[in-house]
């Protein structure tokens, strides 16, 4: 239980401070990791969708030292669930409730044709690679998939899929800090080079 609230807390926090979030990029060993899982991001939250019956809006990649693990978040039409995937299986291992999810984001988000899923596959045929962080957000008037994806190469690339069309909008590589490689949990600054597309 202890593991599960600390997942809960990350997953809550991961806006903010962790690698992959804006802002901050992950090392080399970490992308490594992600896409050595048995288990892809994209295949936890098709588990997830089906155990659960629910559409996806958000996902991601918490890497360990012995494991790596997906959190992902799930709209049932009358509440939002969570629920934790081992990479290494597959499988769920613990599921609830997802606390502190805006009711008025998850109607905009219950209205949408298109799919985190769909998103996801697009996002990593562009950035050829895995994902490791994908996330529902409106800016504004557009309903967008954030993605963030481990290239074959090692390099961050976040991916930013119009979700009602379903269109590539933003492509954008993150470098890690060298003097942050190695470091989980620590914010790196990432020097981006971006191509946006109209």
């Amino acid at each position: 239980m202890r593991n599960w609230l600390l997942l809960a807390v990350v997953a809550a926090a991961l806006g903010t401070a962790a690698p992959g979030s804006a802002g901050a990029a992950w090392d080399a060993k970490q992308l490594k990791a992600l896409r050595g899982a048995a288990t892809s991001l994209r295949a936890a939250v098709l588990t997830v969708e089906r155990d659960l019956k629910g559409k996806a809006f958000s996902a991601v990649a918490i890497v360990g030292e012995a494991a790596v693990t997906y959190v992902v978040k799930i709209d049932t039409g009358d509440k939002a669930l969570m629920a934790q995937v081992d990479a290494k299986t597959g499988k769920i291992t613990e599921s609830g409730t997802a606390a502190g999810e805006s009711l008025a984001k998850i109607k905009e988000f219950a209205k949408l044709k298109g799919s985190l899923l769909a998103a996801m596959k697009a996002a990593e045929s562009t950035g050829k690679g895995k994902s490791f962080q994908a996330v529902y957000k409106r800016a504004g008037n557009k309903d967008l998939f954030e993605i963030d994806i481990a290239s074959r190469d090692d390099v961050e690339k976040d991916v930013v899929v119009d979700a009602a069309s379903g269109k590539i909008r933003k492509v954008e590589e993150k470098t890690p800090d060298p003097s942050a490689q190695g470091v989980a949990g620590t914010a790196a600054a990432g020097a981006a080079a971006a191509t946006t597309t109209p």
